[in-house]
């Protein structure tokens, strides 16, 4: 595996490659970190809530570290998103910036790629459910804001990531030899 590989990689298992001089070594704590990724952990997420009212010219979404805003009219800028007819429309079009779907200079601005730490799914016409990437509790830090008289987050950050339980390739013997638990 090559470095930019092994960044790649080591940033969607949640490790600090920085922290790893020696490629080899982030090679293995890739893997390590790969082979232990909890099966029924649970991403954290966060619902941004409309007011039914369109967002106002430079209001401005926040999710984890990027800022999306608001434009009756784009300028070409990368983060901007279209506030089109509604807010339905204003929220589809967030959806399409924060996914980097179809859209990119029409909906939302040139250059705008895709989150790297959130996916958003699930909307309405007053509702858009962010979720973030990766499973478990680190995704629970994934600061939501806004800039806006019309749209509101449910909280501060995403909410409810879990860890897992069991891991890949771990069976309920295993857990019991590595926890000192009695096998009945």
């Amino acid at each position: 595996m090559n470095r930019a590989f092994l960044n790649l990689v080591a940033r969607a298992v949640n490790l600090d490659a920085s922290s790893y001089v020696n490629d080899s070594k982030l090679e293995q704590a890739v893997i390590y970190a790969l082979k232990n990724t909890a099966g029924d952990a649970v991403k954290a997420e966060g619902t941004l809530t409309s007011t039914g009212t369109a967002p106002a010219n430079n209001d401005t979404v926040t999710i984890g570290g990027y800022t999306y805003t608001f434009k009756t009219a784009l300028t070409g800028a990368a983060f901007e998103v279209l506030i089109g007819a509604s807010a339905a429309a204003a929220l589809d079009n967030l959806k399409s910036a924060i996914n980097a779907t179809a859209g990119a200079g029409t909906t939302y601005g040139t250059g705008t790629y895709a989150h790297p730490d959130v996916t958003a799914t699930t909307n309405t016409d007053t509702t858009q459910l962010v979720v973030a990437r990766l499973a478990g509790t680190a995704g629970n830090a994934i600061a939501s804001t806004e800039v806006s008289s019309q749209l509101s987050w449910g909280a501060a950050t995403l909410a409810s990531g879990a860890n897992g339980t069991y891991y890949k390739g771990q069976t309920q013997s295993d857990s019991d030899a590595t926890s000192g638990g009695a096998n009945i």
